[in-house]
């Protein structure tokens, strides 16, 4: 097998690799989080049924699908080269994880959360919370985790809103919790886990664009469509893989752009926005595009797409002259 066959091949198993080990990784950190926030407010850490844990595991899958992007962007910068299949095998394996496997994720993941509706059903929690371990409340947008079910109204437990942008977490210690706090009551246990304020504003942005998939992913099929525009941009940033002989260049350069594209696209897509006024004109002028959600956020995205392949296509037909003068 010739080496690029082979790049082409480690691509496709290292996407599964990165999927796995990126999936579980947040899902897990998340769990972790959330544990010893728990231990630190109320002293115990919050215990899961495993096919519980393994539908809050579905729940980060479209993130390691995504992710993996660009773990594969990283990948051909280290092994880069000209030829066509290694490009070829990447374009199709992130069309695949963004356009197919990602919608296809969310549904399997609802698909367990009805099979296992006794984990999650109001009538479990009134007929003695169910499980002695724990069980779930859906209620709306909120899904609600009582770690001492057996305990009745007075369960601790631990809860989540799926649907909303500022998206957050919070244990409570009754079971007729009533919506989101912001502040502890203790302040010193506040103190004690409060981040700074930098690290705050990072993973608010990243938990809203998270939230903000989930819904979409949850609508039809043509608002994820229009936001999944953003994965041609991010597979086009394979451009930069052989930009600079130095490599580090290339992984800063790559890792800056993507980083760059998500907040893009989460200020394209989320209502209260600073380019909303921009935004309007922009949908006002494309609204005779058919089927598709946020014109906005479509044109500019595939216009750096353009521009990214065509710098892409000039530095590979360089990089090819040189390197065909070089041997």
């Amino acid at each position: 097998m010739s080496n690029s066959g082979r790049t082409g091949l480690n691509l496709l198993i290292r996407a599964v690799l990165y999927t796995i080990i990126l999936t579980f990784s947040a899902a897990l950190f998340v769990f972790v989080f959330d544990s010893c926030q728990s231990l630190a407010v109320h002293g115990y850490m919050i215990k899961m049924p495993f096919k519980a844990f393994i539908i809050f595991v579905l729940t980060f899958l479209p993130f390691g699908l995504q992710s993996t992007t660009l773990f594969l962007l990283y990948y051909l910068i280290r092994h880069g080269s000209y030829k066509s299949i290694p490009v070829i095998v990447f374009v199709v394996i992130n069309l695949v994880l963004w356009f197919l496997l990602s919608p296809l994720s969310v549904k399997l993941k609802d698909k367990m959360v009805e099979n296992n509706a006794a984990l999650f059903s109001r009538e479990a929690l009134a007929e003695g919370y169910g499980e002695e371990n724990g069980t779930f409340k859906n209620q709306g947008s909120y899904v609600y985790y009582f770690s001492r079910a057996g305990e009745g109204d007075s369960s601790p437990g631990f809860v989540i809103d799926l649907d909303a942008l500022e998206k957050k977490g919070d244990v409570f210690q009754s079971g007729k919790y009533s919506g989101m706090v912001e502040k502890m009551s203790d302040t010193l246990v506040e103190d004690a886990i409060q981040t700074p304020k930098a690290t705050d504003w990072i993973i608010d942005r990243f938990v809203n664009l998270f939230s903000l998939e989930n819904t979409l992913l949850h609508l039809d099929w043509a608002y994820w469509l229009s936001f999944a525009s953003l994965a041609l941009v991010l597979i086009s940033l394979l451009a930069f893989r052989n930009f600079s002989q130095w490599r580090l260049m290339n992984w800063v350069i790559i890792s800056i752009l993507f980083l760059a594209f998500l907040v893009f696209n989460y200020y394209a897509w989320i209502p209260d926005s600073f380019m909303n006024g921009f935004r309007e004109k922009i949908n006002g002028w494309l609204k005779f595009i058919p089927f598709v959600h946020n014109q906005f956020a479509i044109f500019f995205n595939l216009i750096f797409t353009i521009l990214l392949s065509v710098t892409g296509i000039i530095v590979d037909v360089k990089g090819r002259a040189r390197f065909a003068e070089d041997n």
